[in-house]
């Protein structure tokens, strides 16, 4: 019986342990490149005081026009990542600008009015998070099934 009971608190305490180090681990400026391109990919700052942005890739028009970045207070519970959003940044307006790339045809907001907008009620979003080897000789994360590397261990220097 007393094996079991340290057993069971040696496990419960790596949890925990795991738990701590998963929130220090995120620290940092996440990117969905392994290639450091500010301001054309989607990007996360998340801060030791656990507030984040969210940062939208400026330029993909197919997924997500209208907003800039989102912010707000984070947290690690288990496997997920807990964001509190209480502002954003959105674009108001505009006119779609087809451009020809390399690779195609892609499509630009201009012309709009910048926005900010605060929450009285933070938005809830809980996020599936998983911590990966390094790849690509960076460190890596999986945030709602979308791989992000670690840009820079200092989140201001977006």
């Amino acid at each position: 019986m007393r094996a079991l009971f340290i057993t069971l608190f040696s496990f419960c305490s790596l949890m925990l342990i795991g738990q701590v180090n998963n929130s220090k681990k995120i620290v940092g400026l996440w990117q969905n490149s392994a290639e450091y391109v500010s301001g054309w990919m989607d990007c996360y700052q998340f801060f030791p005081d656990q507030t984040f942005i969210f940062n939208y890739d400026k330029v993909n028009c197919m997924k997500n026009c209208s907003t800039y970045y989102y912010k707000g207070n984070w947290s690690v519970q288990n496997d997920s990542l807990v964001l509190s959003v209480y502002e954003k940044k959105i674009l108001v307006g505009g006119t779609f600008v087809k451009m020809l790339e390399d690779d195609g045809v892609i499509r630009i907001l201009t012309t709009g009015t910048d926005s900010v907008i605060t929450q009285t009620k933070p938005e809830i979003i809980k996020l599936p998070l998983l911590l990966m080897l390094p790849n690509q000789n960076r460190e890596c994360v999986k945030i709602d099934d979308v791989r992000y590397w670690l840009m820079d261990e200092n989140p201001a220097n977006y």
